[in-house]
């Protein structure tokens, strides 16, 4: 029973992430009252990026089109117009590899 328990607990815990999750992205596309209520707590404004930012990541030869970061590791990879993906350390900002499509 205790370990039924401990399921249950966790199983509580990742469906409030996951819903918290969930409406971060629709108060993101509504309105642009996103700053006000829930969606203003805590955890939300941790989300934004403030500045200085702390690298800049150079080197693609047309434009940027998309940006994915990895929720674990230290990697981020970006795309571009260019026809190039490329990867990079963003704890470091180190330059990874240059992938060609």
């Amino acid at each position: 029973q205790k370990k039924v328990l401990e399921l249950e607990r966790a199983a509580a815990q990742s469906a409030k992430i996951h819903a918290h999750r969930a409406g971060m992205g629709l108060a993101g596309a509504g309105d642009g009252a996103a700053g006000a209520g829930a969606a203003g707590s805590a955890a939300g404004r941790r989300m934004i990026p403030r500045p200085p930012a702390v690298h800049t990541l150079k080197g693609h030869q047309g434009q940027v089109t998309c940006v994915a970061v990895h929720p674990v590791y230290t990697v981020a990879v970006s795309g571009s117009e260019d026809g190039t993906v490329k990867v990079w350390d963003h704890e470091s900002g180190d330059y990874v590899r240059t992938l060609k499509g």
